[in-house]
């Protein structure tokens, strides 16, 4: 069933209610196995009453916007729901549950990936408002959400089922595949092509335009250490965030790409780079690209079209400067959702 990603449609509500309605068939000697990638959250949609799909569409709208991280963004997505928080758990009990999930959050926490809808949820409605409250977002939710939300901090609505809940006594899980395995798989790639590769110990995560910035700072190290000849591929995972202040198109990745071009112009890097970020679903927020790969040569190509770099990022507007440079990374739907991927490539000429 196609649904809206990232944010909920109709069909999200659709699926949910199919979801609900086959678990409500299940008894306690049936086994139920649930698929799980990242993407849930948007992709099944069930409003707890008496909040309405309007209404979670304008929380997910605000919460992206906003630049919120993803675990802050699932919490109150789970205290919304009829499905997210283990409430799925709670509505195939009392069968047998096991989860097979595809992990997009660095971690692997399982009670973030597409809300934990099958396991225990260790956080509150008061959670929730604090969240809102510490980015000024809270008076700008609809008021049925400020109200649902108060109601559940003063206990009139039954907060997500928690650990000790029967349901989980009955419930497995199990990551298939992560942001780790992939960078490892790569790793592996890299070494059959006799490429030197390393990683960061630490995922790449925060705003996009300081990540591009940390890369940056890391280019320029590895140039002023390596000898002529030298060359190294740096292989990072992980999901940055954009807090949008324009009116532009684009994601995460393409903002990303377009920063550290920028930044390694004003830094007079060395021209030897190469750099690609993309999401592993192939799709890079509301846009038919994946990412972006830039060189040292992007900045150039974007100008000839009489844009300004500079100017299309303090927009947001990624996309269509990286498009103009012939520098968006379209891939199409690659059917997984591992997080994102960015690869920086550098060599040293005499």
């Amino acid at each position: 069933m196609v649904a809206g990603h990232p944010i909920p449609n109709q069909h999200s509500v659709k699926a949910a209610e199919v979801f609900l309605a086959r678990l409500n068939q299940a008894t306690a000697g049936t086994l139920v196995l649930v698929l799980i990638s990242g993407g849930g959250s948007a992709l099944l949609a069930a409003p707890a009453p008496p909040l309405r799909l309007a209404d979670k569409i304008a929380v997910t709208d605000k919460l992206l916007a906003a630049g919120v991280p993803i675990t802050a963004l699932n919490t109150i997505r789970k205290h919304l729901s009829r499905l997210k928080g283990g409430r799925m758990a709670e509505a195939a009990f009392p069968a047998h549950i096991h989860s097979l999930i595809l992990s997009d959050v660095i971690g692997d926490d399982v009670s973030t990936i597409a809300s934990g809808p099958t396991v225990p949820d260790p956080s509150s409605f008061a959670d929730c408002v604090e969240i809102l409250k510490q980015n000024s977002l809270f008076a700008t939710m609809p008021k049925a959400v400020q109200t649902y939300l108060k109601a559940g901090i003063a206990g009139e609505i039954a907060d997500t089922p928690k650990e000790n809940h029967p349901s989980f006594a009955k419930s497995a899980t199990t990551i298939i595949g992560s942001n780790s395995r992939m960078i490892n798989a790569l790793k592996h790639s890299a070494q059959h092509l006799n490429m030197p590769v390393t990683t960061l110990n630490f995922p790449l995560v925060g705003e996009a335009r300081l990540a591009a910035q940390t890369l940056a700072n890391w280019a320029k190290a590895w140039f002023a250490s390596a000898t002529t000849g030298q060359r190294i591929l740096l292989i990072c995972g992980g999901e940055t965030t954009v807090t949008i202040q324009g009116t532009g198109k684009g994601g995460r990745n393409q903002e990303l790409a377009l920063a550290f071009a920028i930044i390694a112009e004003k830094e007079d890097l060395p021209p030897t780079w190469l750099l690609l970020a993309a999401g592993t679903d192939g799709r890079d927020g509301p846009t038919d690209a994946a990412g972006g790969i830039v060189t040292s040569d992007t900045l150039g190509r974007i100008r000839q079209h009489n844009l300004d770099p500079q100017t299309l990022l303090d927009d947001n507007d990624s996309y269509h400067a990286l498009k103009a440079s012939d520098a968006l990374l379209i891939t199409g739907a690659t059917g997984t959702n591992v997080a994102d991927l960015t690869l920086l490539c550098l060599w040293k000429k005499p």
